[in-house]
């Protein structure tokens, strides 16, 4: 028996009264539970809270709708999620409705920067329509017209029901490949109705067509301000086949607040145009589909309109509970590794966690790569020429505490402030001669004519207003060399490494880089290296200096143990008197804690 317009309608949309097809999201990956349960839980911002809105040709009957609502969180590696949603359509309003209760296990796998997870759903579907909204050929008489008394001897074994519905997924994240620090990955694979639960509204059961979706992702941080992520998500479900391909960019204004903006090709379908904010605490999104298939000319060039919005659920400071700190100490001397010089040989707070020196006896063959007279196996510093009574290390400062255990190796200190100047008993920090309260540069030394400060290339323009510190230049070139003198000695690149606050240990994403310019360096003998150490303005000043040089030595140790001669590198330390970006936001305070490594030839 014919169906009429209302019905051919509905089958046009994608719904079928025997058999059923999801909805989609144009904006999928802020419906995550839905597109994938291997997301749930899988933002570190916290728990969430989502709503997702979708109609589509609105203007030319009872608009195709889609709306969702989801929440998730995470504990440690487990995330737990809950999925509301619905489609609907047409005069019938037929409906199919969604509960589900989601899980997620989330795996840091061996290397540290890449995760596995993988997720499931359990829930309820319900599918129902109201048949007295249709009309049928049945009710048409001549002469009268439509009587809606009339019989449609349409028979219905029923005009609702509920099918259990079960949905698994698999997602791997790679923050930043090994050899590009800059670029990640992101794979996701899911299966929706997997059980494909038997569903019909007539007397024969169909099942229910199960959905496969596989999503993938890069995510590109161009520059510290804007990251771009090329884009697909492709799903399959009964005879409907998906394919989109769409570029979504990210822009920092100032912290926490970003701009969101992207373009997409749904094929044969429609192109899509999508805006948003990232706020703090929440995150919106608007897209719209311009439709360039062709029911364009019957939807009269109306497309779909979308909406999405997350609130992120951040429990107050107060209320969370005090974490109990442990840190490591592989060594067991009582010093955290993070703190300890030698972390994996027990040794005294006094020399910075290492031994205490001890006269060494040399003999027999093995290697000294410093030539130091120190073998390496008995050597603390066994890339810089030292002294046996330092253990193979040295005291440039001549305070009498050996470099490898003074916190200011660079500036006569005080044994009781860790080798560093102790403000209690001098006001000229680096002994320069320049008081402290007028000294621009307090932990550096340098000159009084410079206000404090150093002129490191000596060509009378001290180092904040050289815009060459380390070539000798002319003041009308802002104290880099004239054109013809840089062809001869020249910077050549800069790279950047960036540590966590309060932290000198080296990301595992920068190693590539950093073996890349050892490699060049080695077999390249025109160049020479320059390392500056910075921090941001939070913490004491002095401490400040301290960690700029740890971050430096970090480097500069890595470097030399891939096979870069210690005369092959210079190093500076700056404390926090020399930001890149302001302090005001984390993301300004994220580029200042930086070493800078400076290719210079020679």
């Amino acid at each position: 028996m014919k169906k009429l317009l209302t019905i051919i309608w509905l089958l046009a949309l994608g719904w079928g009264l025997g058999r059923a097809q999801d909805g989609h999201y144009s904006q999928y990956l802020a419906a995550p539970i839905y597109t994938n349960p291997a997301l749930t839980g899988s933002d570190t911002k916290g728990a969430r809270l989502g709503v997702n809105y979708r109609s589509q040709w609105a203007k030319v009957a009872d608009p195709y709708r889609n709306i969702g609502a989801f929440w998730d969180g995470r504990k440690k590696q487990w995330g737990l999620g809950l999925l509301v949603n619905q489609n609907d359509a047409g005069a019938a309003s037929l409906r199919r409705s969604q509960v589900g209760l989601a899980f997620a296990l989330h795996k840091a796998l061996a290397s540290g920067n890449s995760e596995l997870s993988i997720g499931g759903m359990l829930g309820i579907i319900q599918q129902r329509f109201d048949p007295l909204a249709f009309s049928y050929d049945e009710q048409y008489r001549e002469q009268i017209g439509f009587d809606p008394d009339a019989s449609s001897n349409e028979q219905f074994t029923q005009t609702s029901m509920v099918l259990p519905d079960l949905n698994v997924g698999l997602r791997f994240k790679v923050a930043a490949l090994p050899t590009a620090p800059k670029v990640g990955v992101e794979l996701g694979l899911a299966f929706a109705h997997l059980n494909r639960p038997g569903a019909s509204f007539f007397n024969e059961l169909v099942d229910y067509p199960t959905r496969l979706s596989a999503q993938g992702a890069l995510r590109l941080a161009l520059t510290s301000d804007f990251r771009l992520s090329p884009e697909l998500h492709w799903q399959r479900q009964q005879n409907a086949n998906e394919f989109l391909l769409r570029a979504m960019g990210e822009y920092t204004l100032q912290a926490e607040r970003n701009l969101l903006f992207g373009l997409g090709l749904r094929r044969g379908d429609a192109l899509i145009l999508y805006g948003g904010i990232q706020l703090p605490g929440i995150r919106l999104g608007l897209s719209y589909d311009s439709t360039i298939s062709g029911l364009k000319a019957v939807s009269r060039g109306n497309g779909a309109f979308e909406f999405s919005a997350i609130l992120y659920l951040k429990r107050r400071k107060k209320d969370l509970p005090k974490a109990k700190v442990v840190l490591a100490d592989r060594d067991g001397d009582g010093i955290a590794d993070e703190e300890d010089n030698c972390p994996n040989e027990a040794g005294e707070s006094a020399y910075g966690g290492c031994p205490a020196p001890v006269r060494l006896t040399q003999g027999g063959g093995g290697r000294d790569i410093d030539g130091d007279g120190i073998l390496d196996e008995n050597d603390l510093c066994p890339y810089q020429p030292g002294l046996a009574r330092w253990q193979g290390c040295n005291d440039q400062d001549g305070d009498g505490i050996w470099d490898h255990a003074d916190a200011c190796p660079g500036l006569r200190g005080d044994p009781a402030n860790y080798g560093c100047p102790s403000h209690q008993q001098t006001r000229d920090s680096d002994g320069d001669g320049v008081l402290d309260e007028v000294d621009n540069c307090v932990y550096v030394k340098g000159a009084a004519r410079f206000g404090g400060c150093p002129d490191t290339d000596q060509d009378g323009i001290a180092d904040h207003a050289d815009h060459c510190p380390y070539l000798p230049g002319v003041p009308t070139r802002n104290g880099c060399p004239a054109q013809e003198e840089r062809s001869e000695r020249r910077r050549i690149s800069v790279e950047v490494v960036e540590f966590d606050t309060n932290k000198a240990r080296i990301k595992s994403h920068y190693f590539p880089m950093l073996d890349r310019v050892a490699y060049e360096l080695r077999f390249n003998e025109e160049y020479r290296l320059q390392l500056e150490g910075h921090t941001d303005s939070e913490g004491d000043g002095l401490y400040n200096y301290n960690l700029s040089q740890r971050r430096v030595f970090a480097v500069q140790q890595y470097l030399m143990e891939r096979g870069l001669e210690a005369d092959r590198i210079s190093i500076s330390y700056y404390g926090e008197s020399r930001p890149k970006a302001a302090n005001e936001a984390e993301t300004g305070r994220a580029r200042n804690r930086r070493t800078e490594l400076i290719l210079l030839s020679r």
